[in-house]
């Protein structure tokens, strides 16, 4: 399945990063070896298809494989290497209204967290949930279908999150006074 995805990257990301039609979704594609970079990591999940990518921002290094996914809540300092090219990713932007609407929606009240961890971390992606990231690239293949089906498929990754490992974390990163809404905003 992540070949699946890493075709779908491959088809339309013009360059080493590219914005797409689908709201909140970037691509990112790199064949060779890079020199390592400074990056400004923004709320974001990345979903890895292909290759390998370590993050490090301060003693915390993350290697991030084929199959696993990237959680960032925070405004990050980041250094960037690629372990393993090719390297294949689809990023989500986080909007935190669209998670707490959800979790409203689910829980059918406020949500109420438990404290979680901010900042950066990694997980394995369920079968269920990489299934969801590839049809949610795959839309870039049907731009007719992008303003109807993207907000479906975006909820259907949020969910698919929020019952992951990483959904206490997307709980309380979603709460607007919660302590991880204020540890991003002091970073800021």
């Amino acid at each position: 399945m992540p070949d699946r995805l890493s075709a779908a990257i491959d088809r339309h990301c013009l360059g080493t990063t590219s914005d797409t039609k689908v709201p909140r979704l970037s691509l990112i594609s790199v064949d060779e070896p890079v020199e390592p970079s400074g990056q400004l990591y923004e709320p974001m999940i990345c979903f890895v298809a292909a290759g390998a990518k370590r993050t490090t921002a301060g003693d915390l290094s993350l290697v991030a494989s084929a199959g696993e996914m990237l959680l960032t809540t925070i405004d990050l300092p980041v250094d960037v290497s690629l372990e393993t090219v090719p390297y294949r990713s689809a990023v989500l932007h986080l909007h935190g209204p669209s998670i707490a609407d959800l979790i409203v929606e689910m829980d059918g009240a406020a949500p109420v967290c438990a404290p979680a961890t901010a900042g950066h971390l990694k997980a394995p992606m369920t079968p269920e949930l990489l299934e969801a990231v590839t049809r949610w690239v795959e839309l870039l293949d049907a731009p007719g279908d992008i303003r109807l089906l993207a907000p479906r498929h975006e909820i259907e990754i949020l969910y698919r999150l929020l019952g992951s490992s990483l959904g206490p974390i997307l709980r309380q990163w979603s709460l607007a006074d919660s302590t991880t809404s204020r540890v991003r905003d002091v970073a800021r």
